[in-house]
């Protein structure tokens, strides 16, 4: 089960997640601004002066909620706040479309683990060749 959490206003939705990420609740960005997906009911966090700039949708079969794009990353937006011990996809370069474990970040780039060809390779990476591959449950 996932909610569907939409308003007209961005500046509501940032100030929605702030509130549920400090209640411990998975949310994850859309790319549209206005709209933010989590998998816990939203709620009982949020304050009563601001349910009214909301509209939460309850998805019970997410597969069906998801029929139209063309992939769960087609609506998520990735994620650049790559920690050490994070999961990623490589976006660009001889790696492209693969994914590693970040090993190591230093102030310009990132040291990732790469299964490729049967081989662990440490290799250097940008953090703009790289997006961050969320948890969905």
């Amino acid at each position: 089960m996932a909610f569907f959490i939409y308003c007209n206003q961005t500046k509501y939705i940032k100030i929605l997640k702030n509130i549920l990420e400090k209640n411990s609740l998975l949310v994850l960005d859309t790319e549209f601004p206005e709209c933010i997906l989590t998998m816990r009911n939203p709620e009982k966090y949020i304050p009563k002066d601001l349910k009214s700039q909301y509209k939460i949708e309850e998805v019970d079969d997410f597969k069906q909620f998801l029929k139209g794009f063309d992939s769960l990353t087609s609506i998520l937006k990735p994620s650049r706040d790559i920690k050490e011990g994070d999961v990623v996809k490589i976006t660009k370069g001889t790696y492209e479309g693969m994914t590693g474990l970040v090993k190591k970040i230093n102030k310009k780039n990132m040291e990732v683990e790469v299964s490729a060809w049967g081989k662990i390779v440490k290799e250097i990476f940008e953090p703009e060749e790289l997006e961050k591959i969320t948890p969905f449950f």
